[in-house]
């Protein structure tokens, strides 16, 4: 798939769930397009041609599949509806205690 090619080299946002948005869906309607496409019925070189139930008038799913591949990934990784401003599952850091020499904050000191 290349979208999920591009986004995994060039975006370090793109995670498992926009993965799966990706592959799921961009495969899924790339399936149904090409049953509604004029490859399987219509034509004279279609798997059955002296049916017509077209409903997608191009031969080509991928024109359609390939940037709402793009758009379910971009989904599934950003998640605009989640406006959440928590920090991922981390380790919390260590809180020093007042008495600790790295406590102190000294601007005057050099390292």
């Amino acid at each position: 798939m290349f979208p999920a090619l591009v986004y995994s080299f060039l975006w370090t946002g793109f995670d498992r769930r926009g993965l799966l948005w990706l592959v799921y869906g961009g495969l899924s309607l790339c399936v149904l397009l090409t049953l509604a496409s004029p490859a399987v019925s219509g034509t004279k070189y279609a798997l059955l041609p002296e049916q017509d139930f077209n409903l997608f008038p191009l031969h080509t799913p991928g024109l359609v599949s390939v940037p709402a591949a793009f758009l379910l990934g971009w989904l599934g990784s950003a998640r605009p509806w989640e406006r959440t401003t928590h920090r991922r599952h981390t380790a919390p850091e260590p809180t020093p205690q007042l008495g600790a020499p790295e406590a102190r904050v000294d601007s005057t000191r050099t390292s």
